[in-house]
């Protein structure tokens, strides 16, 4: 998978990784990675992110967490993994650090802010943690840029889909509406 880490100035910095393990401050953990199985040819090019529970050491061990989805725009959504019979309190904040694996799997620690990820069909999601730490902030194409000209965040932003999986994976990916398919 290619990734490129952004540092504060918006430097990018490429890197090619197996997935990116985001752990909460409370324990819970999202893998990012490419999507293993075949997808539906109707479904774009995307990424998978799944839920590990707080007490799994791995994917693998049993201790899957489910998805819960907000929409934040129809470029945005922030995902956090939940346990059905855990309450979460109003108001409560998570932070989260960040890891990249390699292809045997060791994790390095990423201290950038925001991680762009570049898709096999040229396009671009980007993950970066939710402002008011909800969870896992993704953005179709770029996060949007206050300010930017109207004809530049277009550009830099596309919608996201989402196509569930499993109750703990879904399937990730940005689109565009051509604009002869709106009139």
């Amino acid at each position: 998978m290619h990734i490129f880490l952004a540092d504060p100035k918006k430097k990018l910095t490429p890197r090619v990784v197996k997935s990116v393990i985001v752990e909460f401050s409370d324990g819970r953990k999202l893998k990012l990675a490419e999507s293993a199985s075949p997808m539906p040819k109707e479904i774009p090019e995307g990424i998978s992110v799944r839920g590990i529970g707080k007490a799994a050491q791995s994917e693998y061990d049993g201790a899957s967490s489910l998805l819960n989805i907000t929409p934040v725009a129809s470029n945005g959504i922030i995902v956090f993994p939940f346990h059905p019979y855990e309450t979460i309190q109003s108001g409560h904040k998570l932070n989260m650090k960040v890891f990249i694996s390699d292809e045997n799997d060791l994790q390095q620690p990423v201290n950038e802010r925001s991680i762009v990820i570049e898709l096999k069909n040229g396009k671009s999601l980007e993950f970066l943690e939710d402002h008011a730490r909800r969870g896992l902030l993704i953005w179709g194409g770029r996060e949007p840029v206050p300010g930017l000209p109207p004809e530049d965040m277009v550009k830099r932003t596309e919608s996201i889909g989402i196509y569930p999986k499993a109750s703990n994976i879904i399937h990730v990916f940005p689109y565009k509406i051509s604009p002869d398919v709106v009139s």
